[in-house]
């Protein structure tokens, strides 16, 4: 560890230590988010420049729990706590914990759901987001109908919001689209994947149209969702083709 580093710990853990005895006075809200952003910034330090992950989730989960006990009305401390959740996930996905992702994703999604029903057309595209990602981890550990759930919740939230911009709202409806048919076709759903898979494609095709300058970012993604509908058409084709040879076999 070099001489800066070890000089910025040093400092931050003076910091939390004088903060710590604050809390315990007559104004803890006032030193709570301070000490959150601090034990916030420590927990960075050793997850990004110390590569010590067990310590930066230490720091980390401290941060959220003296976030948790803020009682205030000031907005700000609500943001940061949703970064040191968000800094915890990434934590939790570098080591493979599925359960600790989940909690801290639905954990997420209490704080942006009040925050969507006051300002919808700020935080509710968050709320989308989180509800993909949760679909995205339940598949993972093939927790289908949760998956579906999520995929589902995502694309009636987007519903509420993505024809007020579609340039910047609509690629992610798309992508719910095609993760909902991949989620489907596993299922030997393989009407509704194609749907699924159509509407993406449809989606996309509509994006390039509309603002021509922007098409490069569709490419790829249009793309992704032709060759699944492609590879789930052939997959058709060949079951089709199977199941005629059999019948013809029983003649």
């Amino acid at each position: 560890m070099d001489e800066l580093l070890t000089r910025q710990i040093t400092r931050l853990e003076s910091d939390i230590a004088i903060l710590e005895e604050k809390i315990l006075g007559n104004r803890p809200n006032t030193y709570l988010p301070k000490l959150a952003q601090k034990l916030y910034e420590l927990g960075l330090l050793y997850g990004y420049e110390c590569n010590d992950l067990e310590r930066a989730e230490a720091y980390l989960t401290r941060s959220a729990e003296y976030y948790d006990r803020y009682t205030g009305h000031i907005e700000k401390p609500t943001f940061d706590k949703i970064e040191t959740l968000r800094q915890l996930v990434n934590l939790y996905r570098k080591t493979d914990r599925t359960e600790q992702i989940e909690t801290t994703l639905l954990r997420l999604l209490q704080i942006y759901r009040p925050l969507a029903e006051k300002y919808w057309w700020i935080y509710s595209e968050n709320v989308a987001i989180i509800q993909w990602e949760l679909g995205n981890l339940y598949a993972s550990m093939d927790k289908s109908e949760a998956a579906e759930q999520m995929y589902r919740e995502s694309l009636k939230t987007r519903a509420e919001f993505d024809e007020e911009d579609k340039g910047r709202y609509r690629p992610g409806t798309a992508q719910c689209y095609r993760s909902l048919g991949r989620l489907l076709e596993a299922q030997n759903r393989f009407s509704e994947a194609k749907k699924c898979y159509t509407t993406s494609i449809d989606i996309l095709k509509e994006l390039k149209d509309i603002d021509p300058s922007e098409q490069s970012r569709f490419v790829a993604p249009l793309k992704m969702s032709r060759a699944l509908l492609a590879d789930l058409n052939r997959k058709l084709q060949d079951q089709k083709k199977h199941s005629s040879k059999s019948n013809t076999g029983k003649d």
